[in-house]
């Protein structure tokens, strides 16, 4: 490991071969995240129940999407045509994002030599991602008056925004074992080396459009 030192709030440690992958119900899951988070993600990586978190994490995005349809799309009038659109942007969207962050996040664990394995870190991330659904009774704020709607409801997906990154960074810091200090370099590399690449990727671009010309 990078850095030796433990986390005094992690989970215990647990053999990662030769284990016993006896799942819980989903109810126990879902109060254990709540209640002790840190807890139920370490369950989580370790029973690896990844069919249930994915269902329940392509649940979230089509009843978020649908939530933003009802409420109002760009060019597109409310109604039930606007909520199966919605529906359907908020699963396109919502997947490719959950599954280019979870690789990213994976493959950046890897280089600081993180332990756990893809399927691990996929079951604790379906679950940490799932406070999409409250994105749901959020969209309800898109409903007040002018000039208040905007600004409750870009306050309410922030804070919806800071719950998941921090079940991200415990999801990171039980899958793979990593100190908290391990799991913070973790998102702080991926996001940076995002950044750079993209950056790069514009700037290529634009020097071929250049040259093209």
């Amino acid at each position: 490991m990078v850095f030796s030192w433990t986390d005094p709030n992690q989970a215990p440690l647990r053999p990662r071969r030769k284990r016993r992958r006896e799942q819980q119900p989903l109810r126990a899951y879902l109060t254990e995240l709540v209640r002790h988070p840190n807890r139920a993600l370490s369950d989580i990586a370790f029973e690896r129940p990844w069919p249930k978190g994915l269902a329940l994490l392509a649940g979230g995005f089509l009843v978020s999407g649908a939530g933003l349809g009802v409420t109002g799309l760009p060019g597109v009038e409310s109604g039930m045509g606007a909520s199966l659109t919605g529906a359907a942007i908020g699963l396109g969207a919502g997947a490719t994002t959950f599954i280019v962050l979870t690789f990213a996040f994976h493959g950046m664990a890897l280089i600081l030599e993180g332990d756990g394995g893809i399927v691990d870190f996929l079951s604790a991330m379906s679950f940490a991602m799932l406070p999409i659904y409250a994105v749901t009774p959020a969209v309800v704020l898109r409903l007040l008056p002018d000039r208040w709607d905007g600004f409750m409801f870009f306050w309410a997906c922030f804070a919806i925004g800071i719950w998941m990154l921090r079940l991200t960074y415990l999801s990171i810091r039980e899958a793979h074992r990593f100190s908290g200090l391990q799991a913070g370099l973790t998102i702080t590399g991926t996001l940076l080396a995002t950044t750079l690449s993209a950056v790069a990727l514009f700037f290529a671009t634009a020097f071929y459009v250049l040259i093209s010309q």
